[in-house]
């Protein structure tokens, strides 16, 4: 499911290079425990801490160089799906591959 996004077409022979990164983002339900607020702050940090969501987050970074501006651009790719991820560092893999220099 796309949640938002822009269109970038690079070309493979124009990226230099990419990383991968797994990251956790605690994401907050805003559902709160009133009573248990009420009767220790202790308690209601609990309550809170019981409520947060932790989402994954799977994030490329791509470095290309803009023929048009002349300078080098990042590229940043987000998914939340991890069935992505091995698709997209294969296609990765296999461009630095073929830019590497042939000896």
């Amino acid at each position: 499911m796309l949640k938002s996004g822009s269109a970038e077409r690079i070309l493979y022979k124009d990226v230099v290079r990419w990383s991968y990164e797994n990251a956790s983002l605690r994401k907050r339900s805003g559902a709160r425990v009133p009573l248990l607020d009420e009767i220790n702050p202790v308690l209601g940090g609990l309550s809170s801490l019981l409520t947060t969501k932790v989402e994954h987050i799977h994030i490329f970074s791509i470095v290309y160089r803009d023929k048009d501006l002349g300078e080098y651009r990042t590229l940043v790719i987000d998914f939340d799906d991890i069935s992505n991820v091995p698709p997209m560092k294969a296609l990765l893999n296999d461009i630095m591959s073929e830019s590497a220099p042939r000896s």
